[in-house]
């Protein structure tokens, strides 16, 4: 909404941006993106248990990786 003037929610359309509007932020590092992806990988083919495997996947072919959606190891702990 910053960038346009007004949101694009579905249950926010067309309010305009102002002093109560939030800002989302995205920092994008492909370094540190295929650091984490190919960790999930390996974590992945060693079927470890990982509750939220498809949740990650669904974000994932997104192009995002949620801090949330990873696996419970302490190889993940960067996350937290």
């Amino acid at each position: 909404s910053a960038k346009v003037g007004f949101s694009l929610a579905p249950d926010k359309r067309y309010r305009e941006f102002g002093d109560s509007s939030d800002l989302d932020v995205a920092i994008i590092s492909p370094v540190l993106f295929d650091r984490v992806w190919h960790s999930v990988l390996d974590y992945k083919n060693s079927r470890q248990y990982w509750p939220k495997k498809n949740e990650f996947k669904h974000h994932f072919f997104d192009g995002w990786i949620r801090p949330d959606k990873l696996p419970p190891s302490k190889k993940f702990s960067f996350a937290n």
